[in-house]
């Protein structure tokens, strides 16, 4: 996968349905997911992230997205966002620009998302024979004490 260079995401906070959205720019969404999750008791996800063809495009288009949503605004780049058509959203805007976006952003979380399920279940793969293993050793620890034990 491409790097990104730089892209507008939409991280959904808490559970979908009534989420406080946060509409910002990155070129690093991983570490942007990062950085926002330190001190937010809630699990943070990106949602869509679109990327553009360079960062006064991604400045612009977060611009227009704060501006769109300006009556929906929480506090900062935290909106309320319950429903909303993004695609109808992107078009006017590549319209009012006639500046089109790279197309394929939305597959890029898509695709994201089903790497990180992949590690996590491998994590809990490994996590579980490591287990395993650490119960055998210590069982083997536990008949050498005896065996040692029984000698003398």
């Amino acid at each position: 996968m491409n790097k990104l260079q730089y892209g507008v995401y939409f991280i959904y906070c808490g559970d979908q349905q009534n989420s406080p959205v946060k509409i910002g720019v990155t070129s690093d969404i991983d570490n942007r997911i990062s950085n926002l999750q330190t001190g937010n008791p809630y699990v943070l996800k990106c949602k869509a992230l679109i990327p553009c063809k360079d960062k006064t495009q991604a400045y612009n288009l977060e611009s227009y997205l704060h501006h769109r949503f300006k009556k929906k605004r929480m506090t900062g780049e935290w909106f309320r966002l319950y429903e909303f058509n993004l695609k109808s959203i992107l078009d006017d805007f590549s319209n009012s620009r006639s500046v089109p976006l790279v197309k394929q952003g939305f597959n890029v979380v898509k695709k994201a998302s089903k790497e990180i399920r992949q590690l996590k279940k491998k994590n809990r793969e490994l996590t579980f024979r490591v287990e395993s293993l650490e119960e055998q050793m210590e069982d083997m620890y536990q008949t050498h004490l005896a065996n040692e034990a029984n000698r003398f």
